[in-house]
C-alpha cells in the first residue's frame, strides 16, 4: 500500500498487526530519548501528515508508547 511504501521510505520499518500498523523503527529515537513527550507529539503529527499525503482516510496516527518500537501506531 501506498502508506507502507511512504512510511518505509522514511525508515520506519511498517509492520501489519490486524488491522493496525506497527512501526519498528523511530527515525526520532536518539532525540526522542532527551525530550520524549515534545519529539513523540510531533512524531505523531508527523505521521499523521504521511497518511493525509497518501490520502489514506482510513487510516489514524496515534501515540502508543513503547520501548520495542516507535510510539505511533497506525490505526486502520
Amino acid at each position: 500500500s501506498r502508506v507502507l511504501t511512504a512510511l518505509s521510505a522514511i525508515g520506519y520499518e511498517p509492520v501489519t498487526s490486524g488491522d493496525d500498523v506497527l512501526l519498528r523503527n523511530c527515525p526520532f529515537c536518539h532525540v526522542a530519548q532527551a525530550r520524549p513527550e515534545l519529539i513523540c507529539r510531533m512524531n505523531l503529527g508527523f505521521v499523521a501528515g504521511v497518511l493525509a499525503g497518501t490520502q489514506a482516510r482510513s487510516f489514524h496516527a496515534v501515540l502508543s508508547p513503547s520501548t520495542e518500537r516507535c510510539c505511533v501506531v497506525v490505526t486502520g
